[in-house]
């Protein structure tokens, strides 16, 4: 089982760790922490943070803003009268590709993720439309739950080895930072083998099987 983690303890561990008692470093952990939890909780890609949202499709507007604390978007559809409309998640490029005249609007089919809080539509809607997202919200941090979220109760090591990857790039020199990110890796498959049943599952269905070949007389034998 993984360590566990009240905010004091996590931090205690963060410096020892890092060996930085310094002010510009303990003064940086709160934000450094939140980072570190928004890394574990999108690797590790569990269906427990999901969530919905509302989001607005508004006329002739290429983007949408996603929900409050969204992390990633999963999924988006939006309902006309009592018709749902599901639209695919596609690439940046292809969606460019497909709708590339942005002074006409249709009826919006495909999504793709555009930047951290926005996400790419096409077509162009031709009237608004309210679309409802699901995907990985962010829970209560630590820095806020002082006494222990889900993933420092749950996942402590896990957490405490991604706070010393962002620990990393706050130190730039420090030469373990290798050594963290292959740490971190490791705890990361063991992880999500222990909570592999509250793993999100893409339900993806199965391609349509081919007809038989037609032989004999119908292939001109």
């Amino acid at each position: 089982m993984a360590s566990s983690y009240t905010l004091a303890a996590l931090k205690t561990s963060l410096k020892d760790f890092a060996e930085d008692q310094g002010t510009d470093f303990s003064g940086s952990l709160d934000d450094l922490i939140k980072l570190a939890e928004d890394k574990v909780l999108i690797d590790m890609d569990l269906d427990i943070f999901d969530a919905t949202g509302s989001m607005t499709l508004s006329i002739a507007t290429q983007t949408s803003s996603v929900p409050t604390d969204f992390l990633k978007v999963r999924s988006m559809f939006y309902t006309s009268g009592t018709t749902r409309t599901f639209m695919e998640p596609r690439t940046y490029e292809y969606l460019v590709d497909y709708w590339p005249n942005t002074g006409t609007t249709g009826t919006p089919l495909y999504w793709a993720p555009y930047t951290p809080t926005t996400v790419y539509v096409a077509p162009l809607p031709s009237v608004v439309l309210t679309a409802t997202a699901r995907g990985i919200k962010r829970p209560v941090s630590v820095v806020t739950d002082t006494a222990g979220s889900w993933l420092s109760l749950n996942c402590g090591s896990l957490l405490l080895k991604a706070c010393l990857v962002v620990a990393g790039q706050f130190n730039i020199a420090d030469e373990r930072n290798v050594l963290w990110k292959t740490e971190y890796l490791e705890d990361l498959t063991a992880r999500r083998i222990e909570f592999r049943h509250l793993l999100h599952k893409n339900f993806d269905l199965p391609a349509m099987p081919q007809p038989p070949e037609r032989r004999g007389r119908f292939q001109g034998e």
